[in-house]
């Protein structure tokens, strides 16, 4: 269970699935063969998030598509298994340290997971004069492209990239669990 759009959990759903069509990456998880898999799912997957993720109530996000077999098995037909294909786009880097993750399962099993972050050292730079707090920087994700479905809108949210996720076992929470790095969180889910 993971984080609808306007959040980037998608891009771990379109990652596993296009892994389950293409097969076991490599026996050995630290090989040159297993890495160079899961860049390549990477970046296809990146790609999609960034054509269609936005806020679901201001445009239209077609998540059924973005998951159906038939384009999933059209994304790992575009994987080559032996090269590099830079057409399919950047992996992108990796970014500072300004998020906080707690997971917590009480004795009920009662379970939460909590991501938090500024988007930058000091976010937006704007701290609250009564409590402190700053604010966050997450508008920095909204595109200028006024055809692009994550172009800036009064009132929309920004596509992001906090993914707290939840394994569900039989209707109820076994983990809680997530993973701060921005665009590493698909990949470490």
């Amino acid at each position: 269970m993971s984080c609808p759009p306007s959040n980037h959990g998608i891009v771990a759903l379109i990652m596993l699935k296009m892994l389950d069509r293409l097969g076991k990456p490599h026996k050995d998880p630290q090989s040159v063969d297993h890495y160079h898999l899961l860049m390549e799912v990477a970046r296809l997957a990146f790609a999609m998030r960034d054509t269609f993720v936005a806020d679901p109530d201001m445009a239209d996000v077609p998540v059924e598509h973005m998951l159906d077999d038939v384009t999933i098995d059209k994304l790992a037909r575009r994987i080559d298994r032996k090269k590099h294909r830079p057409e399919l786009g950047p992996i992108p880097r990796p970014s500072g340290t300004d998020t906080v993750c707690f997971s917590i399962v009480d004795e009920k099993g009662m379970a939460v997971s909590f991501i938090n972050s500024l988007y930058g050292d000091f976010g937006t730079g704007i701290v609250t004069a009564k409590t402190g707090v700053n604010f966050h920087n997450r508008g920095e994700g909204f595109v200028l492209d006024p055809r692009h479905p994550n172009c800036i809108a009064p009132r929309k949210r920004p596509m992001h990239t906090l993914v707290p996720a939840m394994v569900v076992k039989d209707g109820k929470p076994l983990m809680a669990f997530g993973v701060m790095g921005a665009h590493f969180q698909p990949m470490g889910h």
